[in-house]
């Protein structure tokens, strides 16, 4: 055996990767190690050198997610004589692998070819975890860190999808802007640690009582808006009263509490933030009338 010889097969045994070459007859002419784990072959890899490869392909498609999608693509590529990079696989034990096909050719004589098969399960792993880092730091970027509720960002991206999907359909959408009344004097009478569970509170009294269709938000400090999609004004104007009258039969955190409400439904052309405003002006109105009621533009004047 020549020095460039045993480099090579030097190389092809120590490599991680499972490797096998085959002659144009299909017959073992190198297999490392590897290429035996890999493939559940409880023999030294020498003894396979000069056996009919399709017989072992046979044996150990079973160890395939999709057998025959395995002997169809070596059928394939085999027939093709191509090269063939990164050919994605998944054995039954859920490692994943990638499959490099080389054809060897000298001048236009073929040769055989070499297989490589790659165990990429810790790269697709990886790939899943940190997809699902971004996933929920996605997440995070949208959602109010005290009520996990919308926060303002996730509000305007629903509204600019539900404004359009309104527009489009001809469908109603109303908006609800809410004010906890007097809740400065909770945070001053029992502390800050006794607001924020008021707040938390009363996010998740509102999550119950709207239906699963209402995108909930906090807007900022006890400011709350809901976006009720295919909604008017009339029956936005019935749940959110619904909701007070709740609300003014039971307790949060032991503690008696009532809210102002606004509500508007969008009138073309009115924008996203003159929506906004308009429920905000309602629920101002409110205010100035004595707290713990609903007003509604449209159904009140």
């Amino acid at each position: 055996m020549n020095d460039d010889l045993l480099r090579y097969k030097t190389l092809i045994k120590n490599l991680n990767d499972a490797i096998l070459v085959e002659d144009e007859n299909r017959n073992i002419s190198l297999v490392n190690q590897a290429f035996c784990d890999l493939f559940e072959i409880p023999i030294p890899p020498e003894t396979l050198i000069g056996t009919d490869c399709s017989q072992s392909a046979e044996l150990s498609k079973n160890l395939f997610l999709d057998p025959d999608k395995f002997v169809e693509s070596v059928q394939t590529t085999l027939k093709n004589r191509v090269p063939v990079l990164k050919a994605y696989f998944e054995l039954v034990k859920g490692i994943k692998l990638e499959r490099d096909y080389i054809p060897i050719f000298h001048e236009s004589v073929y040769l055989g070819h070499l297989w490589v098969y790659k165990d990429l399960t810790p790269h697709y792993e990886l790939e899943a975890k940190l997809l699902l880092a971004q996933q929920h730091l996605e997440l995070l970027a949208l959602t109010d860190p005290l009520t996990g509720l919308s926060n303002r960002r996730a509000l305007f991206n629903s509204l600019q999808h539900h404004n359009a999907l309104s527009e489009r359909q001809n469908q109603p959408l109303s908006l609800c802007m809410i004010d906890l009344d007097d809740f400065k004097l909770v945070n001053d009478q029992y502390g800050h640690d006794k607001g924020d569970e008021v707040l938390v509170a009363f996010a998740e009294l509102l999550t119950e009582h709207c239906r699963q269709t209402d995108i909930l938000a906090r807007f900022g400090g006890e400011e709350f808006i809901i976006l009720m999609p295919n909604t008017n004004a009339q029956a936005a104007h019935a749940l959110i009263q619904r909701i007070l009258h709740f609300l003014n039969e039971t307790k949060i955190i032991n503690l008696k509490l009532t809210f102002s409400a606004g509500i508007t439904e969008l009138k073309r052309p009115q924008t996203i933030e003159e929506l906004i405003r308009t429920a905000d002006q309602a629920m101002y109105q409110v205010k100035h009338k004595g707290k713990n009621n609903v007003y509604t533009f449209g159904l009140n004047d």
